[in-house]
């Protein structure tokens, strides 16, 4: 008799079962499916000295799929690398579509920041 897989459902055929071809291709588009949304969303936010809150040297920026409990990394390009470590910038908050940068000192110029997002909502 056929099992399946605890993660995803995945049909296993008995070692004495011929292969269904049916279950076979649909345990392929099970698969697709699960490939498809572990895929990362990237995107590059530009963090101008303008956006920073002088007073509270925080700049939230408006970032499209974001959520409070996102797993994302977040880090500057090349470029903005040594001023983003010398100012002590970081992600102080995530929320839905955006995030709230910190800092200890307002950059003196503009920081490009790169964000990865996975978007897998598969349940356990």
């Amino acid at each position: 008799m056929a099992g399946s897989t605890s993660n995803f459902g995945l049909i296993k055929p008995a070692y004495n079962e011929p292969v269904d071809v049916q279950n076979f291709n649909d345990n392929f588009d099970i698969i697709d499916g699960a490939l498809q949304s572990a895929k990362p969303l990237m995107t590059s936010v530009t963090i101008s000295t303008s956006d920073w809150d002088s007073t509270t040297l925080t700049c939230t920026k408006t970032i499209a799929g974001v959520t409070a409990d996102s797993l994302m990394f977040v880090y500057p390009n090349d470029s903005s690398q040594a001023s983003w470590l010398s100012n002590g910038v970081k992600v102080t908050t995530q929320a839905t579509n955006s995030l709230t940068f910190s800092c200890n000192t307002i950059p003196s110029g503009s920081l490009v920041v790169q964000v990865v997002m996975f978007t897998n909502t598969r349940s356990a």
